[in-house]
């Protein structure tokens, strides 16, 4: 990456800016920098202490289908804060619902970034858990009785193996449509919550409501 040499009338510039109150990404414009350089740039003069107070950020007020797109878009917190300096602070979202987990499954996305294998074959599945009366929807490259060995007896509704981008992509229809029809459902039996090191976990996207 190129170094860039900043002038003095080029500080300048950015302290005058600053006291104007101008957003970070106006005054990147100016200088034909990115935001994200602009934003560093501004950090570093701050600790070589020229004059550039904090500023009180004000309430930022978006949709709550604004913010699902910028989960869907973006995915994880880290790639979220990479790209901060042209969003709404990440805590708006985290405030509207919870969690950046729970914001990710509110946008269909699942708990978290998968690390399933990209040559595995996969399966999308719907089961049904009557010991409780609520539905699962996911993905798994394991075999569902090996998966779903340890857990209350349950019917397999759906099943459909593909492969992993494929299988990714029906899973976020599904989990599309189920939130907007079904209520999120915590599962009460420990065996959903135990976690990996006991019986798997298993306690997201799980859902009540008529089939």
């Amino acid at each position: 990456m190129k170094y860039k040499r900043w002038t003095k009338e080029e500080h300048d510039m950015i302290i005058e800016c600053w006291k104007e109150n101008m957003p970070i990404k106006k005054i990147a414009e100016i200088l034909d920098v990115s935001p994200e350089k602009m934003t560093g740039k501004i950090k570093t003069m701050r600790k070589q202490g020229y004059d550039l107070p904090e500023r009180k950020r004000k309430g930022v007020e978006i949709t709550e289908e604004q913010a699902l797109a910028y989960v869907r878009e973006f995915e994880t917190e880290k790639n979220y804060l990479d790209h901060r300096a042209t969003l709404p602070p990440i805590n708006v979202i985290r405030r509207m619902f919870g969690s950046w987990t729970k914001a990710r499954i509110a946008a269909g996305l699942g708990a978290s970034k998968s690390t399933l294998k990209e040559d595995e074959p996969t399966s999308v599945y719907v089961l049904y858990f009557e010991s409780e009366d609520f539905y699962k929807v996911g993905i798994t490259q394991n075999n569902l009785k090996r998966r779903f060995g340890a857990y209350p007896d349950y019917e397999v509704l759906y099943e459909k193996v593909l492969p992993l981008k494929d299988a990714k992509c029906l899973e976020k229809q599904l989990l599309a449509d189920v939130v907007r029809h079904f209520e999120k459902y915590v599962p009460e039996d420990p065996v959903f919550t135990g976690g990996a090191g006991k019986h798997g976990g298993g306690s997201t996207e799980c859902f009540k409501g008529a089939y």
